[in-house]
């Protein structure tokens, strides 16, 4: 009988596994500065009532939400998805300009995170960063619509610095880096 309690017992004991966080949710915070709830976009950033909502469908992944008439509306919108160890895909979304339709796929990039030294949030236009993940590889890209004809060059090029924005800290970005490398991907020596 007392066996039969420890083992019922175990089963309700959380585990360090079971509260980690995932590589997708870890890509999320080290990019955006976002974790599990709407996180307010500053009003000192000049986007008033923009928000990131993350999305709550079981994918990984975050929308930058904005006021427009009273209804708040998703316009842009990141997914990120662990291939293996240190790659992540990454589908970029967005509305059509100057149109009402719905958010569209418009490229799925593969992010290679093997040769990343470091995650740095610049200096901030407001309070809101720019983010950059230093040695980052964009190993595919693929353009999903015509509205992104052309973007993959720009991509694949290292033009990375105008996609994330976080609203994180320094130090617990660079606390969400070493967890990835020690846990997902211990990234390669050169």
């Amino acid at each position: 009988m007392r066996s039969a309690l420890i083992v019922t017992a175990a089963l309700f004991v959380p585990t360090s596994a079971a509260m980690a966080q995932t590589a997708e949710q870890t890509v999320l915070y080290m990019l955006h500065g976002v974790e599990d709830t709407r996180i307010a976009i500053p009003e000192a950033s000049g986007q008033s009532g923009y928000y990131y909502q993350p999305l709550t469908d079981g994918r990984t992944g975050v929308n930058v939400v904005r006021p427009n008439a009273g209804v708040d509306q998703p316009f842009v919108g990141y997914e990120y998805k662990q291939q293996d160890g240190c790659i992540i895909s990454m589908t970029l979304s967005s509305v059509p300009p100057n149109t009402n339709q719905p958010m569209t796929a418009l490229a799925r990039l593969t992010l290679d995170w093997s040769k990343v030294s470091a995650v740095t949030l610049s200096a901030p236009s407001g309070p809101i960063h720019p983010t950059s993940a230093q040695g980052l590889k964009v190993t595919d890209c693929q353009e999903l619509s015509d509205i992104a004809k052309g973007q993959c060059g720009h991509l694949k090029a290292g033009d990375l610095s105008q996609i994330w924005m976080n609203v994180g800290t320094q130090e617990r970005v660079s606390k969400a880096f070493a967890y990835f490398q020690q846990t997902y991907c211990k990234g390669s020596a050169f």
